[in-house]
């Protein structure tokens, strides 16, 4: 982590040696149940075939294991469409402080209430949850940010589903301070099948930060900024530069890369023309 959080008093887990294998999958259904310390990019190459992806896309594919991202909530570039690691897991089984080891997923009914009266560590933490949940629930509605991409603190605000409880997620996104994930059932995506990308120029960053809340209402997959210092390392790359060419017309102050996507190239076509004529966009762009 970026923030350094591995390098406090505690201990490092590496699931990536032992624990990397696909349990289960249910291509009808969309899922896929796997340990901790299977990489992402690993899993997709599996899923590939069926046309289905994690959709979570960290840069660092090549080497994230999914029980890392779900200690993080990682989200990735395409966030904007899919979401974090936490809308896409349904179901946890983890490990304890206490040693025992629990299935979390989502609970309601008699089963909710079952769990509530065991009077083990499960059944404390349970009771606790709706507790915490039920007593904070005006201020936890008014004071956690409405926002795409919050990936810091507890999911308090996403654990009630309407009477029931999903506790996996609170634990996607606590950094391994809850519990230990050893399984992970993860809803899929179908992969789409046309990507269109557009490279906007500007001459000045902020106009591009300022373009991106109406880019947005025009639904994209992805959106991405480059800003002139990323540019002017990409341009001293040799083994980048040649493709950095291909996109960039001029010295601009920073591009942003738009993506879209669907199921067919024309519906692309038409999202992008909407958003070459979008006026407010238009105003401060250089290159479309």
């Amino acid at each position: 982590s970026l923030a350094g959080q591995t390098v406090c008093e505690g201990l490092v887990l590496d699931f990536s040696k032992h624990m990397t294998r696909i349990l289960e999958f249910n291509p009808e259904e969309k899922w896929v149940r796997v340990q901790p310390g299977i990489v992402l990019d690993q899993l997709n190459s599996f899923l590939e075939p069926h046309h289905l992806f994690f959709a979570p896309d960290v840069a660092t594919s090549s080497r994230a294991n999914i029980g890392g991202m779900i200690g993080n909530n990682s989200s990735g570039v395409r966030s904007v469409r899919y979401g974090k690691t936490v809308d896409h897991v349904q179901e946890v089984k983890a490990v304890l402080a206490s040693g025992i080891s629990v299935q979390l997923g989502r609970v309601e009914g008699p089963p909710l209430e079952k769990k509530v009266r065991l009077t083990n560590h499960e059944g404390r933490i349970y009771a606790g949850i709706l507790e915490i949940t039920e007593k904070h629930r005006d201020l936890i509605r008014k004071k956690f940010p409405s926002v795409m991409r919050r990936v810091s603190g507890y999911n308090l605000d996403l654990v009630r589903e309407g009477d029931g409880l999903n506790l996996s997620r609170l634990i996607v996104g606590s950094e391994g301070t809850l519990a230990i994930v050893t399984e992970a059932r993860l809803r899929l995506e179908p992969i789409p099948a046309a990507r269109i990308v557009l490279v906007l120029h500007y001459s000045d960053l902020f106009k591009a930060i300022r373009s991106v809340p109406q880019i947005l209402l025009h639904d994209p997959t992805a959106v991405e900024v480059l800003d002139e210092y990323g540019l002017s390392l990409a341009e001293d790359n040799p083994a980048v530069s040649f493709l950095l060419h291909r996109f960039i017309r001029g010295r601009p102050k920073a591009v942003l890369i738009v993506e879209f996507s669907a199921d067919d190239e024309e519906g692309l076509t038409e999202k992008a023309a909407r958003l070459e004529s979008d006026p407010t966009i238009a105003r401060e762009v250089g290159y479309i």
